[in-house]
């Protein structure tokens, strides 16, 4: 939804920003997302820097050819999350996710490497340094990047796609405001969903921050500035915005002047036909209702024994047609599911 940008693209537009650097984590989807922003932005007439991964360079491409592309060294620190991700989904609730710990530590070290070469790069510094403005992913464990910009005495505003009002000092009660993207509350939500909500929230706002090693990170690379610790750098964000919207939902969120929910800003393209396959499946469905299941970039192929449990619910509904994305599987599929390695939307 194009409508999505107008709030940040009108904020940007009347303020003194007109260089502006995009740093979003090293992942895909991710990328996407800050260079829907950059090409709303650089529509608006303002110059942008984008920092990422050569990997990316598929994504990095849909960028308005002006922009300035600034590539980090490849390292497998957006492969180790999407890794971390399928380790919880392979195990049982409790082995998936003390596997994970051991995961985040790596990645937390391809992370540092990442962080320290930005801080120490002279070729980034210079590029950087004569920005007016970042834009940052604020995803939980890409925290210590704020050193960045705070190094270079840089204003930035976040982009985030968890919501997260308590650590950036806006009023909100846990039990009504749902962790994305794992629970979802509404008016008829059990005590149970939302005691379940809560601990999610404690666990990611006090267990996740003891994994990032990077904590000590302005003492070290930015000695020249007063120390600021990663939740301060967070909460000093001039904007937050939001990739989170409940379209399917009618209920009041948390919002504030400075805080705002900008979700569906992926959905900028206009329709394109169906593949072939899908289309020849949707004309076979006729008049039949049908669901659509997918879970986001970062799994690509659910592990044989959850597709298995998924696949034997979908067969219980044969008067419904299911299309799923998922990678190639033997487990057996039902007449009324169709399989995709990627749909499109």
């Amino acid at each position: 939804m194009k409508s999505a940008l107008t709030l940040p693209a009108l904020w940007l537009s009347v303020s003194c920003a007109s260089r502006i650097l995009l740093l979003p984590v090293d992942h895909g989807s991710h990328v996407n997302n800050l260079v829907i922003f950059g090409n709303a932005l650089m529509s608006a007439g303002h110059d942008i820097t984008l920092l990422t991964s050569q990997r990316h360079a598929n994504v990095v491409s849909r960028m308005n050819a002006n922009a300035t592309l600034l590539y980090a060294k490849d390292n497998d620190f957006g492969l180790l999350i999407e890794s971390m991700i399928n380790t919880v989904l392979s195990g049982d609730s409790f082995s998936g996710f003390s596997d994970i710990i051991p995961a985040f530590r790596n990645m937390s070290k391809l992370l540092e490497e990442e962080i320290v070469f930005y801080l120490t790069d002279p070729e980034i510094q210079n590029a950087v340094g004569q920005c007016d403005l970042a834009i940052i992913d604020g995803m939980d464990f890409y925290r210590p990047i704020y050193a960045l910009p705070y190094k270079l005495g840089i204003p930035y505003i976040t982009v985030t796609p968890r919501v997260d009002p308590w650590n950036l000092g806006v009023p909100a009660m846990p039990s009504i405001e749902p962790f994305f993207p794992v629970v979802n509350l509404d008016d008829n939500s059990s005590i149970l969903d939302r005691t379940k909500n809560l601990l999610l929230y404690a666990v990611m706002n006090n267990v996740v921050p003891l994994l990032i090693e990077m904590s000590n990170v302005i003492a070290e690379y930015v000695p020249e500035k007063p120390y600021k610790s990663l939740a301060e750098l967070f909460l000093e964000s001039e904007m937050i915005f939001v990739l989170d919207h409940p379209v399917c939902l009618d209920y009041p969120r948390v919002e504030m002047p400075h805080y705002k929910m900008i979700g569906g800003i992926g959905a900028t393209k206009s329709p394109n036909s169906s593949p072939k396959d899908l289309k020849e499946f949707t004309d076979f469905i006729g008049n039949s209702p049908f669901v659509v299941l997918t879970f986001g970039s970062m799994i690509k192929q659910i592990p044989e024994s959850r597709l298995s449990n998924i696949l034997r619910a979908f067969s219980k509904f044969p008067n419904f047609k299911f299309i799923m994305r998922n990678l190639a599987s033997e487990t057996k599929v039902p007449t009324n599911v169709k399989m995709a390695a990627w749909i499109p939307q």
